[in-house]
């Protein structure tokens, strides 16, 4: 199974959208999957995956972004989901995390973390219930929405996602992808 990290050559899903969108195979990697840049050439850049389950949602056949958000890597209720990207060139970048599961009729809320050599921050997303992705894009800054942006300046980072809450006792933590643009680009 393709997991939902990056899907869609032909179209330009994310918020701001973007090309030559890379997808992984599988829920783990114990070799770093090798990553193509907005214009398409192979990078020396990286990207390790741990501690997931791929989960199919609700938003099936559609292009764009319905398509990225329709699946996703998740947690159980004690585990925590991350994935490192390495070998950036050294640069300021806005990274963009897509948080949206089949939750159902429980609101859920997890913790995304962004981390690395001197830097850490995190932003906690309610995902509500009764609600799946219906293209429209909202921000979470410690709030309901569907994805969360960190600004870093580096070289890599590891992005962690944990279940906090849930209106039942299956707690979920979703990342249904995840963009790195370079700062300054306007969504």
């Amino acid at each position: 199974m393709t997991t939902p990290y990056m899907q869609g050559q032909a179209v330009s899903p994310g918020h701001p959208g973007g090309s030559n969108w890379n997808n992984g195979v599988g829920a783990s990697s114990t070799t770093p999957l090798a990553l193509k840049d907005e214009t398409g050439t192979l990078t020396s850049r990286n990207r390790d995956l741990g501690g997931l389950q791929v989960v199919g949602g609700p938003n099936h056949g559609q292009p764009g972004n319905v398509r990225m958000m329709r699946g996703y890597l998740d947690t159980s209720s004690t585990s925590v989901t991350s994935l490192t990207v390495e070998g950036l060139v050294s640069n300021t970048y806005d990274v963009y995390v897509y948080a949206d599961g089949d939750n159902r009729t429980f609101a859920r809320t997890a913790a995304y973390t962004i981390s690395g050599p001197g830097f850490s921050a995190a932003v906690t997303v309610t995902d509500p219930a009764r609600v799946n992705f219906s293209g429209t894009f909202a921000q979470a800054a410690n709030s309901t929405g569907n994805y969360v942006k960190f600004r870093i300046t580096d070289t890599g980072f590891t992005i962690s996602a944990k279940p906090l809450s849930s209106g039942n006792t299956a707690l979920r933590a979703p990342i249904n992808g995840f963009q790195i643009v370079a700062a300054g680009v306007q969504a």
